[in-house]
């Protein structure tokens, strides 16, 4: 991912992203995830414990590159998007 990229990226999370924070659907599921890990972890061995955060660290790095993808498709789209709606450059020339 290109720097300007990762940065578009980081700008969206941290200033356009407000709305995911306070859903409540979106906190309903964090609250029972995180009630999850700690019943199963109350089950496990220091080794089944260290087993489960590899998982759990795997899984957040996993869906960080699907929403880095998702964001540059999302880019790309857009990008086309903006080029279709625009006049083809010779009607913008007459236009003038």
């Amino acid at each position: 991912m290109s720097d300007l990229i990762r940065w578009l990226c980081l700008y969206a999370q941290e200033n356009l992203m407000g709305a995911l924070w306070s859903d409540g659907e979106y906190q309903t599921c964090l609250q029972t995830a995180e009630a999850c890990v700690d019943r199963l972890e109350r089950q496990l061995d220091p080794e089944g414990k260290k087993t489960l955060r590899e998982l759990m660290d795997q899984s957040a790095f996993q869906s960080g590159l699907e929403q880095e993808y998702l964001f540059r498709a999302a880019l790309s789209m857009a990008r086309e998007l903006g080029e279709e709606l625009q006049p083809p450059h010779s009607q913008m020339a007459v236009a003038k």
